[in-house]
C-alpha cells in the first residue's frame, strides 16, 4: 500500500460490498478512512512497522485480560488475527492480515457518533458479533483484488 496516499491501493470495489458507499474521508496515514450510511468507520491501512511473524509474537504476548476477543482465522488463503482490546471502549474490531508482503494489512471497525464524532462505546462481545464479519468481507474482497500467486 502507498503510505502517502493509502486510497489509491484500495478501490471502491473491495469496500463497497460491505456497506461503504461513499468516497474516503480520509486519504493519509495512517489509512484509507470510510464511513458507511450505519455510522460504521473502516481504516485499511499497512503502517504497522511488524511483520505478520512479529504481529504473531506480539499477540502470543498479550495477557488473556488484555483481549476482549481474540481469533486466529483463514481469511481465503492467508492468515489473520482478529482482536479487541479490553482496554478500548469502542470495541475496534482490529483484523490483521498477511497478504505475502513485508508489512500485513490491518483493517479496524467500529461504531462513530455522528452527532460527536466521538466513538460509541461497544460491548465488545457486540462488536465482535457486528464489525468483525464487516472486516472480514473486506479483508477477503482485498485478499481477492491483489494479484497474487
Amino acid at each position: 500500500m502507498n503510505e502517502s496516499t493509502p486510497c489509491d491501493s484500495v478501490p471502491a470495489s473491495v469496500v463497497a460490498p460491505a456497506g461503504f458507499t461513499e468516497a474516503p474521508v480520509a486519504n493519509q496515514p495512517p489509512g484509507c478512512v470510510w464511513l458507511s450510511p450505519r455510522n460504521l468507520v473502516l481504516t485499511v491501512s499497512s503502517i504497522s512497522q511488524r511483520t505478520m511473524a512479529e504481529q504473531v509474537a506480539t499477540h502470543l504476548d498479550m495477557s488473556p485480560a488484555a483481549l476482549a476477543h481474540l481469533t486466529w482465522l483463514r481469511v481465503d488463503r492467508s492468515y489473520a488475527i482478529q482482536r479487541i482490546l479490553t482496554t478500548d471502549e469502542a470495541s475496534t474490531c482490529f483484523l490483521i492480515v498477511d497478504v505475502s508482503a513485508p508489512r500485513p494489512v490491518e483493517i479496524q471497525i467500529y461504531r462513530l457518533n455522528p452527532e460527536t464524532g466521538d466513538a460509541v462505546p461497544t460491548p465488545a462481545r457486540k462488536a465482535a458479533e457486528a464489525f468483525c464479519p464487516v472486516a472480514q468481507e473486506v479483508a477477503l474482497n482485498l485478499l481477492r483484488h491483489l494479484d497474487r500467486p
